[in-house]
């Protein structure tokens, strides 16, 4: 599943009750023009390669992410 930045920096600042664009700055001159505006993956060469499947979802990944660094400022 592909998701966009902003909706995985929202999950992750969302976990902690915190809206990121109150903590989070952003200007177009620190783009590069190299940056890409979107990009996405085929799994499937893991797969038939490795046999590996991803079993979390972007959502888990974030909350264990997040629970982690909870703990960790504890």
């Amino acid at each position: 599943k592909t998701v966009s930045l902003e909706y995985f920096v929202d999950k992750a600042f969302s976990y902690f009750e915190l809206d990121w664009r109150t903590h989070v700055s952003t200007s177009a001159a620190l783009l590069r023009p190299s940056d890409i505006e979107y990009g996405s993956a085929d799994p499937s060469r893991a797969a038939n390669a490795l046999g590996w499947k991803a079993i979390y979802t972007v959502d888990e990944v974030v909350q264990g992410m997040c629970s982690k660094a909870g703990n960790q400022c504890s």
